[in-house]
């Protein structure tokens, strides 16, 4: 065992506290077994009580607050200088990989048959009924060409969002004529829409009557009806939707 110094911010403030650490297993796994979480991957200096981090988290889904605005009232409401450089230590990737490692836990912690991802509603019926389902898009989430790609594939790949291959080859196969592909309006005309320097230019969702979220598909173009019927088509086979609806 050896003892090192680390600065650990923790919900009060930040404080230089000597942690013993063994040669058998990584820094940031033994950082993880006191409850706090390594800013960086490889020998980090910092660490962030795993309790702090999870009330930024639960800030973000409720009130909708910025990491960064979580950062800054942090700092106020501790005024020392450790504190200045969280947000920039938080955007490393640190706090996406945290909240990620707080999914896999939550979801692993139930067994079998009560293990869920978080994608079906407990409200709807789950054997016979009906269920009924909203879609609607929204075009105020553009993504341009020139934003870049990221070096890993998404986290949640397969829960939320429809596979982007499988959508752009339904939606490239799908009739392009103004009645039967529903593009005789502004919105899904081609020659009209400014996408040449967009990548996405909206997210199309549907929901369940209880608003829970069910699926999302990004948009490349304008309105088109190839969009929601890939969507309700994704929806039946991943058993989402009750038999005989």
């Amino acid at each position: 065992m050896q003892s090192k110094k680390r600065n650990v911010l923790f919900s009060g403030r930040a404080h230089d506290v000597w942690l013993e650490f063994c040669s058998c297993e990584l820094e940031p796994v033994t950082l993880i077994r006191y409850r706090l979480w390594p800013a960086t991957p490889h020998l980090p200096q910092t660490a962030i009580s795993v309790d702090l981090l999870r009330q930024f988290a639960a800030l973000q889904l409720e009130c909708g607050v910025s990491l960064r605005g979580i950062t800054l009232a942090f700092h106020k409401s501790n005024a020392c200088w450790k504190t200045v450089e969280l947000y920039r230590k938080l955007t490393n990737e640190s706090f996406e990989e945290f909240k990620h490692w707080q999914f896999k836990r939550e979801t692993v912690r139930k067994l079998p048959p009560l293990t869920s991802d978080g994608t079906k509603c407990p409200l709807c019926p789950q054997e016979n009924g009906h269920q009924i389902i909203a879609a609607d898009a929204l075009f105020g989430l553009p993504r341009k060409i020139s934003s870049g790609t990221s070096i890993e594939g998404p986290k949640h790949a397969g829960r939320f969002f429809c596979d982007q291959d499988k959508v752009d080859c339904f939606v490239g196969g799908a009739s392009d004529t103004p009645t039967e592909g529903c593009l005789g309006f502004r919105a899904g005309d081609a020659l009209r829409s400014k996408t040449q320097k967009l990548h996405i230019t909206g997210v199309l969702g549907m929901a369940c009557r209880h608003e829970h979220p069910l699926k999302f598909l990004n948009l490349k173009r304008g309105e088109k009806l190839a969009n929601p019927v890939f969507l309700l088509g994704d929806l039946k086979a991943m058993s989402l939707m009750v038999p005989g609806m």
